[in-house]
C-alpha cells in the first residue's frame, strides 16, 4: 500500500516555468557580470604591463645616468687630488723662496 499513496504527476506547472526561466535569467546575468570584470582586468593588466615597461626603460635610463655621474666624480676627484699636489708643490716652493731669500726685508 506504500506504493500506492505516492504518484508522480506529469503535468509541468506554470510556476516551475518561470521558476525555471528565471534561474536561465540570473545565470545568464551572471555570466555577463563575469564577462565585464574580467574584461576590465584584462584592461587594467595591459595597463600595468605598459605602466611597467615605462618604469623599466626609467630605471634602465637611470641607470646609465649614474654611471656617468660616477665618472664624472672620478674625474673630479682626479682633479682635485692633481690640484691639492700642486697647491702642495706651491708651497714648498714658497717655502723654498722664503728660506733662501728671507722675508723681503723685515729684519
Amino acid at each position: 500500500m506504500a506504493g500506492e499513496d505516492w504518484h508522480q504527476d506529469k503535468k509541468v506547472t506554470l510556476g516551475l516555468i518561470f521558476a525555471l526561466l528565471a534561474q536561465a535569467g540570473a545565470i545568464v546575468w551572471w555570466a555577463a557580470g563575469i564577462e565585464h570584470r574580467m574584461s576590465r582586468t584584462e584592461t587594467e593588466l595591459s595597463e600595468v604591463k605598459t605602466d611597467h615597461a615605462a618604469i623599466n626603460a626609467e630605471i634602465n635610463a637611470q641607470g646609465r645616468q649614474v654611471v656617468v655621474i660616477a665618472e664624472q666624480m672620478a674625474n673630479t676627484n682626479r682633479l682635485m687630488e692633481q690640484l691639492r699636489q700642486d697647491v702642495r708643490e706651491t708651497n714648498n716652493l714658497l717655502r723654498e723662496i722664503v728660506t733662501r731669500y728671507g722675508t723681503g726685508g723685515q729684519e
